[in-house]
């Protein structure tokens, strides 16, 4: 079954693929249909982690293939992005209740 990671507009995902060994190559595909393509704008991949910080107007499901050219295996993940959870919600930073002085 694919890994589903659910993240916010704008927020940075970095997904370690290797096991922690460097006994890894990957390479990442952006899956569209039956068909890869070249992963999207605001992507990296390096030292076996795939980087991404979607931007604006990435909002829905994207599903990936990464495939390691020395073990020959393959690893499929599926990020789901909805749009902005304010900062609050997130805990990130107080609400504050205007009424109140």
């Amino acid at each position: 079954a694919d890994k589903v990671i659910r993240i916010d507009l704008l927020d940075r995902i970095v997904i370690d693929l290797g096991d922690g060994s460097s006994d890894s190559d990957y390479v990442g595909y952006l899956v569209v249909g039956d068909s890869l393509r070249a992963l999207p704008a605001g992507t990296a991949m390096k030292d076996g982690r795939f980087y991404w910080m979607p931007g604006p107007g990435f909002i829905g499901e994207y599903q990936f293939r990464f495939f390691d050219r020395i073990s020959k295996t393959s690893k499929q993940l599926t990020i789901e992005i909805g749009g902005i959870t304010p900062l609050f919600e997130r805990g990130e930073i107080p609400k504050i209740d205007p009424r109140k002085k």
